[in-house]
């Protein structure tokens, strides 16, 4: 019994699958931190859980994720992208942001376990398909 239910769970870890970002717009200087390295980010550049996004002065850049939602961020601006994923229909996704401002429109979700979260240092928001600042 035990042999089965560890085999049912590593099926069930295998369905979730890391989903990604891409840059959609971008304007000024943008840079990427993956891995404890930065790189000037362009139009077009992937994303994926761990990576901070960093904006400078008189920048911007609007990131969209693989289920459709986006995030914009203003100049001086910084986002974490937590985690993106994705199983089934389902799609979770979690940024933090330390400063700046952005906004999020959120792609209605077609299952009800999907999720998309932003924290902040002093709060957090999570939305169901909508646009919230």
């Amino acid at each position: 019994m035990m042999k089965k239910l560890l085999c049912l769970s590593i099926l069930g870890l295998a369905a979730v699958a890391l989903a990604g970002a891409e840059i959609t717009y971008l304007v000024g200087g943008v840079t990427v931190f993956r891995g404890g390295s930065g790189y000037t980010a362009s139009l077009g550049s992937r994303l994926k859980g761990g990576d901070v996004v960093k904006t400078l002065d008189r920048s911007r850049v609007e990131i969209t994720f693989d289920d459709g939602s986006m995030v914009r961020l203003s100049s001086n601006s910084q986002l974490t992208i937590e985690r993106s994923t994705t199983s089934g229909l389902a799609t979770s996704t979690v940024v933090s942001s330390t400063g700046g401002r952005l906004w999020s429109t959120v792609t209605p979700f077609a299952d009800p376990a999907s999720n998309y979260v932003v924290m902040t240092p002093t709060a957090t928001a999570a939305c169901r398909g909508t646009v919230f600042r």
